[in-house]
């Protein structure tokens, strides 16, 4: 058999693996969905033959162009980005903790998909790794991995609003997944030891009425995620007479937050709302930074540092705490407001391994929400 041949056995039993995933109540992955949590928009960035990633223990400088150069050193940020010491000092106390916590059916079968190698995407000119959480700026992130797969005469003819504008992200042949060069492929496989490593997290709650918002309250009706989560929830809540009467107006009858926190406590599970930890793994896999998405500015720039992308145009403000992040921290109250202490807890239990790996607050009302534990470097 020849190594074609191979490599297309290989995609065909991936396949089935993320498939068989999908086989399990409304749990399922979605490689169709529609735009993801947009986000913060980002400018492009440009080559730059004289920096690069430079990793920890005295190992190779990589320049931009894909050549080795142990002349030159990353240039210094001082930027509020996460504080990496910080997060490594709760992350080596906190996951021996984490065995306590059972995985949920939905993350067993993550795991049996080669999950985190399926959300774990790659570029072998720049040596990075990202692992890619639905509903925290990935959108954006994918476009990113698109632009340094480019060629330098592609780029030359991108505009940030043609990139900004690109659609079918998630699909695009260049944003490329370790499970597609096989299911068992591991981001700490020896093969990635020189690659930077990152990801970006969430607070669970804010997240989750993204996930609610986008898929669920959109003006025009979400029918992938009606037909795979909706429904079931829609009957779950309301019966067969409130499934009717859906189909017979589906603008005047959507999932109200409520109902979507109910569908959740009954197992209705997709990866744009499932826990964090069990996507990326971030007790399991060395990653090099993990940030977060409430400090998504300095963290986009500080990673972007490492890779070795330097162009200004990178480090405009991607968000600001009086813009998107507010709105989405203004409505998470609103709505966990209405909810009771006992609903509050459910999720909290949910998402437990979230809240305690990172140190979220579960209060809404609290002066810390929706802000991490891990603080920022100032």
């Amino acid at each position: 058999m020849n190594l074609k041949r191979l490599f297309c056995v290989s995609v065909f039993i991936t396949a089935l693996l993320l498939l068989y995933a999908q086989g399990f109540h409304k749990e399922k992955y979605d490689f169709g969905f529609q735009s993801d949590d947009v986000g913060p928009q980002v400018p492009i960035p440009s080559r730059d033959s004289s920096t690069a990633n430079e990793k920890a223990q005295g190992s190779h400088t990589r320049s931009l162009t894909g050549s080795s150069n142990s002349s030159v050193t990353a240039r210094r940020v001082d930027v509020g980005h996460t504080d990496q010491d910080q997060y490594k000092l709760r992350h080596d106390q906190e996951c021996p903790t984490m065995r306590r916590f059972l995985t949920s059916y939905y993350g067993l079968r993550l795991q049996d998909a080669g999950g985190v190698s399926f959300f774990t995407k790659y570029n072998d000119e720049y040596n990075v790794l990202y692992c890619s959480v639905p509903k925290v700026a990935s959108t954006n992130w994918k476009r990113m991995m698109i632009v340094l797969a480019m060629t330098e005469s592609e780029r030359s003819k991108l505009t940030t609003e043609k990139l900004n504008n690109m659609r079918n992200v998630h699909n695009d042949p260049r944003v490329k997944a370790l499970s597609f060069i096989g299911y068992k492929t591991h981001p700490n496989d020896r093969t990635y030891a020189n690659y930077f490593k990152f990801a970006i997290f969430r607070h669970p709650f804010t997240r989750m009425v993204s996930a609610w918002r986008n898929k669920f309250q959109t003006e025009k009706v979400n029918k992938y995620f009606y037909k795979n989560y909706g429904v079931d929830i829609i009957k779950l809540t309301r019966g067969d007479a409130g499934v009717a009467r859906f189909y017979g107006n589906n603008e005047e009858n959507l999932i109200t937050f409520r109902e979507f926190v109910v569908g959740i406590k009954n197992g209705i599970i997709d990866r744009h709302w499932s826990s964090q930890s069990e996507i990326c793994m971030p007790c399991e896999v060395n990653y090099d930074y993990v940030g977060f998405f409430e400090y998504l500015t300095d963290d986009t720039n500080y990673i972007w540092d490492q890779i070795g992308v330097r162009d200004e145009m990178v480090r405009a403000d991607h968000i600001s705490e009086n813009g998107q992040l507010k709105s989405t921290t203004v409505y998470t109250r609103e709505l966990f407001n209405e909810l009771t202490q006992e609903e509050i807890d459910d999720l909290y239990h949910f998402y437990e391994k979230d809240f305690v790996l990172f140190g979220y607050d579960k209060d809404v009302n609290s002066p810390t929400f929706p802000y991490p534990a891990v603080p920022r470097v100032t």
